[in-house]
């Protein structure tokens, strides 16, 4: 497939977005929570949940955590293997369908228009919602 640079494309082309592919060959992230070295980018991570408990009358009480993690990465870029466990399985399936579905830009009708893929998968399609860690 040919890959077409976003700033070679004139503003009057009638292409779908979906059909642009777009490379970005180099970023920065302007953050307080990214450090940049040499060798190393370094970021912080504020992760927020929240611990469900009960009280002696059964009431459930929430209450709201928060944990920070530091990453670390290296800037020369490695070579990568993925392993791929379970990938008959529902799941497995699943998410290298939807990895191929955003990688080739499918797109289709429905009666409320045009859709694209997305990788929010069964996420937001869930009948039900966490909301907490019980003790």
């Amino acid at each position: 497939s040919t890959l077409i640079r976003a700033e070679n494309v004139p503003f009057s082309c009638c292409w779908s977005l979906s059909a642009i592919k777009m490379l970005i060959d180099n970023f920065l992230v302007q953050s307080p929570n990214v450090a940049y070295s040499e060798q190393h980018i370094t970021s912080t991570y504020q992760y927020d949940s929240t611990r469900l408990s009960r009280d002696g009358k059964g009431q459930w009480i929430v209450t709201p955590t928060s944990t920070e993690y530091q990453f670390r990465v290296d800037r020369r870029v490695p070579r990568l293997g993925v392993m791929l466990v379970g990938l008959g399985g529902n799941n497995g399936t699943s998410v290298m369908a939807g990895i191929l579905a955003n990688k080739h830009g499918i797109t289709w009708m429905t009666k409320d228009g045009l859709r694209k893929p997305n990788y929010w998968g069964s996420l937001t399609q869930s009948a039900t919602l966490r909301v907490g860690n019980y003790e």
